[in-house]
This record gives structure tokens, sequence and C-alpha cells, in this order.
């Protein structure tokens, strides 16, 4: 990213980003093959994003993937799923965009 950042002179936004609420939620983010329960894990998978990418001046920011409209975030489960939404994840998010 940096690379192509200092080619194009243009700073960068992740137009989505985001942890399952897994074990090993970093490892492949994009597969849904692991789901043991670990909120800890999400909310450690975003403060790490956070306090790596916020050091690097073209980094703009991003939207977190998932984020429901609706009240599907509020039902009661157990279910893994990408959302921080009612998750520890969410207050690493606030504590980074405040």
């Amino acid at each position: 990213m940096r690379v192509v950042q200092k080619k194009e002179d243009k700073k960068i936004m992740f137009t989505e980003y985001g942890y399952r609420n897994s074990d090993y939620a970093v490892e492949a983010p994009w597969t849904e093959h692991k789901n043991e329960l670990n909120n800890e894990a999400q909310a450690i998978a975003y403060e790490a994003l956070y306090q790596t990418m916020t050091k690097e001046s073209w980094f703009l920011g991003g939207f977190a993937w998932k984020w429901y409209a609706d009240d599907y975030h509020r039902k009661p489960t157990n279910k893994v799923d990408y959302t921080p939404q009612e998750k520890p994840a969410l207050a690493i998010i606030k504590k980074w965009y405040k």
C-alpha cells in the first residue's frame, strides 16, 4: 500500500475492514471456517488495525464491516458475525474515532 500511495501521491481509505468475533479473527478474515465465538479476539484485531494504520500519514480511515441498519444485531444470540455492534469491538472503534 505504501508503494502505491507514494506512486499515486494520494491518501488511502479502506472501503471496508472487519473481523469476525471468533478465534483466529485475523487469520484470513475474509473466510468463515472457524466458528468458535471470541469477542475479545475481534476487539484485539480492531485495536491492532488502528494502532498500526493510524501511524501512516496516508491512511484516512475506512468503513467497518458489517454494520446492520436494522435490529438484527440486537437479537440475543451467540452467533459469530462480522458486526462489531453490541460487542467489545465497538468500544475500540469509538475510542479511535472520537
